[in-house]
């Protein structure tokens, strides 16, 4: 998990509005195994991460652009 997410981090984080910070953080504190499902299936992810696991996704290019 820290491989996917921190790579993401170092990469996109210094453009994050306060907002967005918080939302990451929040998504950090969850349980690891429920967030790796979310990124590796990009299905089930809680309505308020939706955006932000679609974003890590392409990132690590388990899908294609989102539109």
């Amino acid at each position: 998990m820290d491989v996917l997410v921190g790579r993401y981090a170092d990469a996109r984080l210094a453009g994050f509005a306060p907002d967005e910070l918080a939302r990451f953080e929040t998504l950090l504190n969850l349980p690891d195994p429920m967030v790796q499902a979310w990124v590796f299936s990009g299905e089930g992810a809680a309505a308020e991460f939706e955006d932000l696991v679609a974003d890590i996704r392409v990132f690590h290019r388990l899908a294609d652009k989102a539109n």
